[in-house]
């Protein structure tokens, strides 16, 4: 049975697909409209477009066994998921969710190739947030460490309803532990990863939505 992930051209969206094709999961995604200012500047899916294990619905009709929303959706909530995963909603949509089996995901500071980025930082829920400061240093996570701890809580049966990540600052946290705080550790250096990242933004700069 496939994945299905609502906003899949969603630069975190993109990185949630690529990660779970990794994994040798079928995912069908939706796109985004073109609406509320949202500019679809260049079509991410063509990244993994040719994988035959990725393909583009325009309607959500068949069962899947995880349906995974990321940032703001349109139109109806699927139902017809085994299980919903919704990351980062928009607050106003998340009080609308109905949904037997829904886990909403929040976390702090997401960035990662395909951000609303420039040279020097991130644009991140209204507020542009410098990669030098110290919020950014205190709270960032790379994309790809999310994306990972997310393929461990997808094989998870029972998770709590809601669970807010944050960077792990102490290694004593544990990423597999089940409570609504959970602690993700850096696979690289955040330091590292943020070099590639702008490295990233260089080479494809025309196709980033700058700001």
């Amino acid at each position: 049975m496939s994945i299905l992930v609502v906003n899949c051209d969603d630069w975190l969206g993109y990185h949630v697909v690529s990660t779970l094709l990794e994994h040798d999961y079928k995912v069908e995604g939706t796109i985004q409209p073109v609406t509320d200012g949202y500019q679809d500047i260049e079509d991410l899916t063509m990244f993994f477009g040719r994988n035959s294990s990725f393909s583009i619905t325009s309607t959500i009709k068949k069962e899947y066994r995880i349906g995974i929303i990321v940032g703001k959706f349109y139109g109806d909530i699927p139902q017809n998921v085994e299980k919903l995963i919704v990351i980062n909603p928009d607050e106003e949509q998340h009080r609308s969710i109905k949904h037997s089996n829904c886990t909403t995901i929040r976390t702090s500071i997401l960035f990662g190739e395909w951000m609303p980025m420039n040279e020097k930082g991130i644009f991140h829920k209204n507020e542009y947030i410098p990669f030098t400061s110290e919020k950014f240093k205190r709270e960032s996570i790379y994309a790809a460490d999310f994306t990972e701890a997310l393929m461990q809580w997808l094989k998870i049966t029972n998770l709590p309803s809601e669970l807010t990540i944050y960077p792990n600052n102490d290694e004593k946290k544990k990423v597999t532990k089940i409570e609504k705080n959970r602690y993700i550790r850096e696979n690289i250096p955040n330091k590292e990863n943020l070099k590639n990242v702008i490295e990233h933004y260089y080479k494809f700069k025309k196709m980033y939505n700058n700001f």
